[in-house]
């Protein structure tokens, strides 16, 4: 617990009186026991947080929640002890640190969650005001009744529950972590300091466009792997009778795997196992429910737990879970560890790579390419030395086998899907491969390379709520609607065209009729081409009171070409208004811009865009006629990097007419 704060000038007290609700360990008459905390009116319920579970004897520190309308896991009123990557940004602020007790409720008792795991429920009322006391501590307690139940209860073999342990051990063991926690605790445990703004660059990825959330709950409802949880809960009712081995019986593995769509229903009937583990797929369905706590052994019987049926209920929260959990699903998958053993972080880190390589490119990506990144960068170097040559071949098979099915389950969770011909209905990623042990290496891995994949819109937004959790800089578009126009300008000058189109239309969509004034105002004060062309793209999205904006700049001499421009192009004016030394002078500084950012190989790469030799060496050769100084820094790039004879020969002859005029800066 952290050490109580030393008073600081105020001049009221909060005292809460906390009693114990309810609890996966509480025994009958906990309800009876009370405690009484005392703090400045000017802490947090962070500070009541911290000293709620000690004033009951509790020793094991774990996560915990307020919810101030008194209902259990209610989004709308939580202040968590720490915030959720997972939700929306406005909702994810709301921590307990940052709501002062003076501005809690008065007058109702809220709720106190302390451990997701076991859940002990607290009310917690305001009993009264008063004075600070000087040179008192707070928080304290200040009175009690009852004795406080054990957080864990001692073993009794009457109700002895194995579940509730092993659970509590899980929640130490790094390998059950959700990715992002994985990562973080791996990196711990290496002695990375995270705190330490110096450790290392943050990884950069492009902006993307994120769907609404409820849009993303539907896609979230429609995926394979939740529809299959959901249908597993409600098939196993009041309860299942499992065997002696503990598995499903024969006949309700049938049922089930058929309900389930794991077996075409015409072979059920004819289907001969001497277990239900046996049937390919129920493993898994049945181990992932498990993990998630949706059900599970009592008394040999599979049955449903009630306490998380509200993941049922949201279909986002509960592909949230199923991916977090799915790294300790490796055996019934089932995976040989080759790829779980490459990684310090485990198959969390290997899945999260996996989603980032997807995250990153603007085109699909092979399975066969993840395959081979995953083996020549992670598992080759961890097993070569140990390996004869002979033995090399199985294990890359092996490793692209492993990538193979640790996708199938990303794309079972609706977040990676076929981007090649058809589509996502072009099936499975499985669909049509061979993986037993004869097929060659090269022709497995020849049939992965025709498989493009994409991440979904789902797996976006996944992949960008864990790589933000680790620190990553990963920007959402319209994020920066909430900025001023010289914010929104710097944030867009790395995006892509497609990008920073988006998140202009979305900051003009936030600001409305005073977008198009902002922008005039912002392109006024500029000094760099690069920002003016920007705000002026940012006035194509905004509206019709854009047009007057720009015609008002028409009279300043250093503003008319790109108001010029943008009036033609945006079909105000007709193209024989355009003053040519208008055109040549906007055409330089776009060519400066590219030279200074990505040089002179980026500028003639340009340049041959612009069509054969012939046409770029006469738009070359009308440069020195342009009023910048930066245009002899572009003829002279051109005249010494370009291939073709006759463009560096233009280059270097306006170069030399701009010279003989005076022109050069």
């Amino acid at each position: 617990m952290p050490r109580p704060r030393a008073a600081t000038p105020a001049t009221q007290t909060c005292t809460f009186r906390v009693r114990i609700l309810d609890g996966f360990s509480a025994p009958p008459g906990a309800r009876k026991v009370w405690r009484e905390i005392e703090l400045r009116a000017d802490q947090t319920l962070a500070d009541l947080g911290a000293l709620i579970p000690s004033a009951f004897g509790f020793y094991d520190d774990h996560l915990w929640s307020f919810f101030l309308s008194g209902k259990p896991w209610d989004r709308a009123t939580e202040y968590p002890r720490m915030p959720d990557p997972d939700l929306r940004a406005d909702v994810s602020k709301r921590v307990a640190d940052r709501l002062r007790l003076r501005d809690a409720p008065a007058g109702r008792e809220f709720l106190f969650l302390f451990d997701y795991g076991d859940e002990w429920h607290f009310g917690v009322t305001l009993a009264r005001t008063g004075a600070v006391e000087p040179g008192a501590r707070y928080p304290r307690v200040v009175a009690g009744k009852g004795e406080a139940p054990p957080q864990y209860p001692e073993e009794d073999e009457d109700d002895w529950d194995e579940e509730a342990v092993a659970e509590r051990e899980a929640l130490l063991d790094p390998s059950l972590f959700g990715p992002a926690k994985a990562m973080l605790a791996t990196m711990q445990a290496e002695g990375v300091d995270l705190g330490d703004p110096d450790t290392a660059d943050p990884p950069e990825f492009p902006p993307v466009e994120l769907l609404p959330r409820e849009q993303l709950r539907e896609a979230a409802a429609a995926t394979p792997t939740g529809r299959r949880l959901r249908a597993l809960v409600e098939w196993v009712g009041d309860g299942r009778r499992l065997t002696a081995n503990g598995n499903l019986t024969v006949a309700d593995g049938k049922e089930l795997a058929g309900l389930l769509g794991l077996v075409d229903p015409d072979r059920l009937a004819g289907m001969r196992v001497r277990s239900s583990r046996e049937i390919a797929g129920l493993e898994l369905v049945v181990a992932w429910a498990e993990e998630l706590r949706l059900v599970r052994v009592r008394n040999a019987r599979l049955v449903p737990v009630q306490r998380y049926r509200h993941l049922l209920d949201d279909p986002l929260e509960l592909l949230s879970g199923a991916a977090d959990v799915l790294p300790s699903l490796g055996h019934a998958v089932p995976l040989m560890g080759l790829v779980e053993s490459a990684f310090p972080g485990g198959l969390a880190e290997a899945l999260l790579d996996l989603l980032s390589l997807l995250y990153q490119p603007e085109g699909p990506v092979s399975l066969g390419d993840l395959a081979d990144h995953l083996w020549w960068e992670h598992v080759e170097a961890r097993i070569l030395d140990s390996l004869a040559a002979s033995q090399v071949e199985l294990w890359r098979l092996a490793t692209a086998v492993e990538t193979t099915r640790l996708l199938s389950q990303l794309q079972g969770l609706g977040m990676v899907e076929n981007a090649g011909e058809g589509g996502p209905a072009a099936g499975g990623i499985t669909a049509g491969l061979d993986d037993e042990p004869g097929t060659t290496t090269e022709a497995y891995l020849s049939a992965l390379a025709r498989l493009p994949l994409r991440l979904t819109p789902l797996g976006t937004w996944r992949a960008n709520v864990l790589l933000r959790a680790l620190g990553a800089v990963v920007p959402v578009v319209g994020e920066l609607a909430g900025e001023d126009a010289a914010a929104l300008i710097t944030g867009v000058a790395g995006y892509d065209e497609r990008a920073y189109r988006a998140e202009l239309r979305a900051w003009c969509a936030e600001r409305g009729d005073a977008a198009a004034r902002e922008l005039a105002g912002y392109i006024r004060a500029a000094s760099g081409f690069e920002q003016r062309m920007l705000a002026f793209a940012g006035l194509q999205e905004a509206g019709p009171a854009a047009e007057a904006e720009a015609r008002a700049m028409l009279p300043d001499a250093a503003l008319r070409p790109h108001a010029q421009l943008w009036l033609v192009e945006n079909g105000f004016e007709d193209e024989r208004s355009l003053d040519p030394t208008s055109a040549t002078l906007l055409m330089t500084e776009t060519l400066a811009s590219i030279l200074d950012t990505d040089g002179p190989a980026g500028l003639v790469e340009h340049l041959e865009q612009l069509g054969p030799p012939g046409e770029q060496a006469v738009v070359l050769g009308d440069l020195w006629r342009a009023q910048t100084p930066r245009a002899f820094a572009v003829l002279e790039a051109v005249g010494k990097a370009h291939p073709s004879a006759s463009v560096a020969k233009a280059a270097r002859k306006a170069a030399f007419k701009l010279r003989s005029s005076g022109g050069r800066g």
